[in-house]
């Protein structure tokens, strides 16, 4: 090609990998490092893709020497010096052309307050614009770029009293982004919400322009009350006439990733009269208390509007969290890097891969190495016969370690083979059979469902609990097995889950205890049900009030009374519900005060009809005499110190063979862990150096401490991103036996559910 021709002359290569840098197609995004010297000049460029990010090129380029590279719009890399931010330019690696603008000089000299960049159109277009933002003001900075006129110039204006009229409080804009034809961008400090704006700018006829802010509507948000505890960043990126937006929620402190949501709106569909409303949206003049008492029904038009995607399928994201919140989208990608969110971490050297469809995020470095004297961009390179490359198409392959079982098919073959062994030997195969492999086989044909019966499932024991995961977005339960890392589905009982508010309370003896709408989700109504996946036995708890953690004491279908036990946070309240031999219709709550002060989240655990209760800083006390009219309350012994290596340590209560405590104290993720054991008679913890023949499953809401089925799984812990800890060389290994590396956020290669999703003990009774 003549223009990778000309691009290989301009470009001097010093690599050791490779002999000459690669056409930069945009079917390939390139990451670009830049060293940023003592003396402020930007010697060495290094270039890695996604794609293949084992190989790195370097290079000199001249025209990026004592420059940085601020954004990528339409081809071309918008360049500033480093550090003043007093010379900018723009440049096309293709054609190799330049434009450069006249020296910057803002009213207060503040250069380095020069925050976000927006190119609105080629060079070549008459209404092209750089437009700038910065950082510590209310401002614009802009510069027309009319090849037609002789001389450029800057022009700063200001946005304040715009945006505070239709904000009341709300002080900059970011985030700015081109769709179709338009430029939006984001105010997320105001008091009502994360407003999207639409910045109009128009030029008139002797070269002067004006800009106009609009009211575009309120950013879309999930339905969920799981996420007011957490901070969010919000990012919007357009691309034809679809104008996207994604949210990342994340911990205040730790900066450890949640959550993860992705929209759409098509802006080309959006009711007319709507905007138009929207439009007319003003604050001024009113008080705060006029602001927060006023009715803001109106900003909920455009939430209708958005739609969550659930499959990204070929096209993928690449959000940098820790420059400027630059986001960048490639819709026909076509390769593994397809149906991804690549996030680049605060901390430089991670990289997150979000899986929309699966919910799941892994951890993994970046492909360059990032130092305090680095900066990373992304190059959005364009050729001009990309338009004749062919689309590219996704290969699903399956792993090959991998089993997929649909447990409520029925496979109905013309033929067994089966039948052709005799029935006394099939029963005694059928004995060996476990699980699902039992329920495979018993679906085979009526010869398999004779020598499998249902009620021998009841005597039998599995070697491992399952992590279960509740996928909305695919209609399917899914299973993994830790010890082999097997995975089955389920669907037939997805429907009961399918309305699960966030989170599973608590899981027993094969039952779960959650929160779900109602079918009328109109009346936002919601109930509390205990649920047996594998019988499909549903059991629904009477009407309640506001309950946070939850847990019960029995299986709910048993002969013992099971008593189901939950704390309220606003009201500091405990509230018990009881079973009279499993006629929950007749079941109340029974509200019984506490004296605390403070609001306390707990997790809750049975031994016997004691109930524990541990909180957040690792306080554990005890309900006893719960069925009676007194019930009496003790505080244990004071709880053992964080971990000394993390302040952030995490504390899971377990019950171990239902007769003793234990308390896992879990460092920052991926940290020590120490496990102590209860003593009554001491009245103290005692640290223990392994925990024998058993095995510990911890989870969010459910942990559990059973006995080893086999060698393997004795003294270890294992977590629900289907990791193990061995207390015996204190490490974590994948579940391939591979060690775990630590790194900032998590560990490398480790996978994280963000699904509902709980371990379970298989049950079929």
């Amino acid at each position: 090609m003549e223009h990778d021709e000309q691009q290989q002359q301009k470009v001097s290569i010093n690599s050791a990998s490779c002999e000459k840098l690669p056409s930069f197609s945009s079917k390939y995004p390139w990451f670009i490092l830049q060293n940023l010297k003592d003396d402020n000049n930007i010697d060495t460029e290094f270039f890695s893709t996604l794609h293949d990010p084992l190989i790195t090129y370097q290079s000199q380029i001249p025209e990026f020497y004592g420059k940085r590279i601020r954004g990528c719009f339409h081809g071309w890399l918008i360049l500033s010096d480093h550090p003043d931010n007093v010379l900018w330019s723009l440049w096309n690696p293709v054609t190799l052309k330049f434009v450069l603008f006249p020296p910057l000089s803002l009213k207060d000299g503040d250069g380095e307050s020069i925050d976000e960049c927006l190119l609105t159109a080629p060079p070549d277009d008459p209404t092209s614009v750089l437009l700038l933002t910065r950082r510590d003001a209310s401002k614009f900075v802009l510069c027309q770029i009319n090849r037609k006129r002789n001389k450029l110039r800057w022009t700063e204006m200001s946005y304040a009293c715009q945006l505070k009229r239709m904000t009341y409080d709300g002080e900059l804009l970011h985030n700015l982004s081109c769709c179709n034809g338009k430029i939006y961008a984001l105010n997320y400090d105001c008091f009502l919400c994360p407003i999207v704006v639409e910045v109009r700018i128009v030029v008139k006829k002797r070269g002067e322009v004006m800009i106009q802010l609009l009211m575009f509507g309120a950013c879309p948000w999930p339905d969920s009350e799981r996420y007011s505890s957490y901070k969010k960043d919000t990012y919007i990126r357009g691309h034809g006439n679809e104008l996207f937006c994604v949210k990342v929620y994340y911990h205040a402190k730790t900066k450890k990733i949640v959550d993860v949501f992705l929209f759409r709106l098509d802006t080309g569909s959006v009711n007319s009269e709507e905007l138009e409303c929207l439009k007319k949206w003003d604050l001024s003049g009113m008080t705060m208390d006029e602001v927060k008492d006023g009715d803001h029904d109106e900003l909920d038009i455009t939430r209708v509007m958005w739609e969550e995607i659930n499959d990204l399928k070929d096209a993928f994201f690449y959000l940098d969290l820790g420059r400027n919140g630059s986001i960048y989208y490639n819709p026909a990608v076509g390769s593994k890097l397809g149906g991804y969110i690549h996030i680049r971490d605060r901390m430089d050297e991670i990289l997150h891969l979000y899986h929309v469809r699966d919910r799941t995020i892994i951890s993994s470095p970046m492909p360059l190495r990032v130092v305090s004297t680095t900066r990373v961009s992304m190059w959005e390179g364009r050729l001009e016969d990309d338009r004749l490359e062919a689309n590219c198409t996704s290969t699903v392959k399956q792993e090959k370690d991998e089993r997929v079982v649909t447990l409520d098919k029925v496979f109905k073959p013309n033929r067994s083979r089966l039948h052709c062994i005799p029935f006394d030997v099939l029963w005694m195969i059928m004995e060996h059979c476990v699980g699902v492999e039992y329920l495979y086989l018993r679906a085979t044909c009526k010869l398999c469902r004779l020598a499998a019966p249902l009620s021998r499932l009841r005597s039998y024991s599995i070697n491992s609990l399952w992590l279960m995961v509740v996928d909305k977005h695919r209609g399917i339960i899914a299973f993994t097995d830790p010890m082999t890392g097997d995975n089955y589905f389920m669907m037939k009982n997805f429907k009961v889950l399918s309305l699960v508010n966030d989170q599973m309370y608590c899981s027993r003896y094969g039952w779960l205890l959650f929160k779900r709408r109602k079918q009328q989700e109109e009346e936002k109504q919601e109930e509390l049900v205990l649920f047996n996946p594998f019988t499909s036995d549903v059991r629904k708890l009477p009407a309640f009030g506001y309950i946070k953690s939850l847990c019960f004491s029995a299986p709910p279908n048993s002969s013992n009374n099971c008593i189901v036990a939950g704390f309220t946070v606003y009201e500091r309240r405990w509230y018990f519900v009881y079973s009279v031999g499993g006629a929950w219709e007749r079941s109340s709550w029974r509200l019984v005060p506490i004296d605390d002060d403070d609001d306390r989240r707990y997790s809750l655990t049975f031994i016997g009809r004691d109930l524990y209760a541990l909180s957040k800083d690792g306080e554990v006390f005890v309900f006893k005499n719960l069925d009676k009219r007194e019930v009496q309350k003790t505080i244990l012994a004071e709880a053992p110190p964080p971990i000394s290596s993390s302040c952030d340590s995490q504390y899971f209560l377990i019950n171990c063979d239902d007769e003793h405590l234990l308390l896992v104290v879990v460092g920052e993720e991926f940290g020590e862990v120490e496990v102590y054991k209860r003593n009554d008679d001491a009245d103290k913890w005692e640290k223990i150096d392994g925990i024998g023949k058993h095995t510990i499953y911890i989870g969010g809401t459910t942990s559990v401490c059973v006995d080893a089925k086999t060698p393997d799984m004795e003294n270890k812990i294992y977590f629900p991103q289907l990791v193990w800890y061995s207390l015996e060389t204190h490490t974590y290994h994948t579940l391939d036996g591979k060690i775990v590396k630590k790194c900032f956020g998590g560990g490398v290669g480790v996978k994280t559910h963000f699904n509902c999703h709980v371990w379970i003990q298989p049950s079929w009774c």
